[in-house]
């Protein structure tokens, strides 16, 4: 257990609370809690598929895992910052914008990709890639969080998971690579980011989609939309991989 000397909540979610915690030594770290019974399930994954991921610049780091009487709880590297989604609302009201500027994306979407590839090398798949599950502070270093939904890479897999409006058409078709379900949710958070909207509208994720073009927008740059096309393209055989998206001229 830690000697925790403070603590003070700083969010909520559906399967716990985060709180940033001072301790005895005075360094300070994150503690997501939940409470025992129906939630531990998540937290239980949470915490195996994390602690297995070794130390990485754009993944938020496990330090420590314990349980009380009525809670279980995850203790992880503190960020002094804020979600994407948050950070993303914040820049375009204050700039007017409908899209962040060429360098922020680039340099946001290359972190990602960096961390999405180190996962992945860990034989692991996150299964919930979103605005909400990427920390970024003030100089733009991002931080990939939240493995309550992540699991192996080592074989196929059947069960529905994730957010809707980022999760990939072939989750709901019973048989599908964890990892070719990451990239996809990479395309939409790229398109996000460029656009200021979804390309899909799904109300929740048991729904299947209507339509797969994705909307062309005046302030998304054919360039940039070549890209997006290639990543949220509905076979996943034919979806770009990380490599591939490397390789794509507007990172070059």
């Amino acid at each position: 257990m830690l000697d925790i000397k403070s603590e003070r909540l700083i969010g909520q979610g559906t399967f716990g609370d985060v709180y940033v915690a001072t301790l005895s030594d005075d360094s300070v770290i994150a503690i997501k809690k939940c409470k025992r019974g129906k939630d531990e399930v998540s937290m239980e994954n949470e915490i195996e598929y994390h602690k297995s991921i070794d130390s990485h610049k754009n993944i938020v780091q496990y330090i420590c895992s314990f349980k009380s009487e009525k809670h279980i709880m995850i203790g992880i590297e503190y960020i002094d910052g804020c979600d994407l989604l948050i950070y993303f609302n914040k820049y375009i009201k204050t700039n007017t914008s409908k899209r962040l500027t060429d360098d922020i994306a680039k340099k946001i979407f290359n972190q990602l990709l960096d961390g999405l590839e180190f996962i992945h090398k860990c034989n692991i798949c996150h299964r919930d890639l979103k605005l909400e599950n990427i920390l970024i502070d003030k100089d733009l270093n991002i931080k990939i969080c939240d493995f309550g939904n992540a699991t192996s890479t080592e074989k196929l897999l059947d069960d529905i998971s994730g957010t809707s409006e980022y999760c990939a058409p072939e989750v709901l078709l019973g048989s599908y690579d964890g990892c070719l379900a990451d990239i996809w949710s990479v395309g939409i958070i790229l398109y996000v980011l460029l656009s200021g909207r979804y390309p899909f509208n799904r109300p929740n994720i048991h729904t299947p989609y209507r339509t797969f073009n994705i909307p062309y927008l005046d302030h998304i740059t054919h360039i940039e939309f070549s890209l997006i096309r290639e990543i949220i393209i509905e076979n996943p055989k034919y979806r770009l991989s990380i490599l591939e998206i490397r390789k794509h001229y507007w990172l070059c």
